[in-house]
């Protein structure tokens, strides 16, 4: 669902409850689609998704909004309305793109915290092959040293 089809979902719900539209506590599309500029333009087909993402979305719910089959329908008014004051579909659309930034959010920094991993253990090794070399190094001079000391130690004994 995108933010046009969100808007869309909300007149589309909130034409249902018009009482123009509603003849015996029947709705038919035709009837609200045709009431509304916004819907007129729209094709079956996009009229038929929205109907499906309605009837998706009403089942997380624990009243139907909507009751009925292709192009008939008993509009439940204070679900609608309930519904439709608590945010609506824009309200639903907003969600769905803070769970997914913030999906995206938690994998980036799990990666950044893993490539961290992989570069501290890497200059880790570094370092400590390093601090060999420096050790072997001192190690040689230290040994130097002592060798010169101890031959100017000879040579003052003899």
């Amino acid at each position: 669902m995108n933010f046009k089809q969100s808007k869309l979902l909300d007149i589309l719900l909130k034409d249902f409850t018009i009482s123009e539209y509603k003849g015996n506590e029947y709705t038919t599309v035709e009837k609200v689609k045709n009431g509304n500029e916004r819907l007129k333009n729209l094709s079956e087909l996009e009229i038929n998704k929205l109907l499906f993402i309605i009837k998706k979305e009403q089942l997380k719910l624990p009243l139907k909004m909507l009751n009925g089959d292709i192009d008939i329908f008993v509009a439940n008014e204070c679900t609608i309305n309930e519904f439709l004051n608590s945010g609506g579909f824009k309200k639903i659309f907003w969600k769905n793109i803070w769970d997914l930034y913030l999906k995206r959010l938690v994998q980036l920094i799990a990666i950044i915290g893993f490539v961290r991993l992989i570069i501290f253990g890497v200059n880790k090794y570094t370092c400590q092959s390093e601090k060999k070399q420096d050790d072997k190094l001192l190690i040689q001079q230290s040994e130097k040293k002592t060798n010169q000391g101890f031959k100017r130690f000879v040579k003052y004994l003899l």
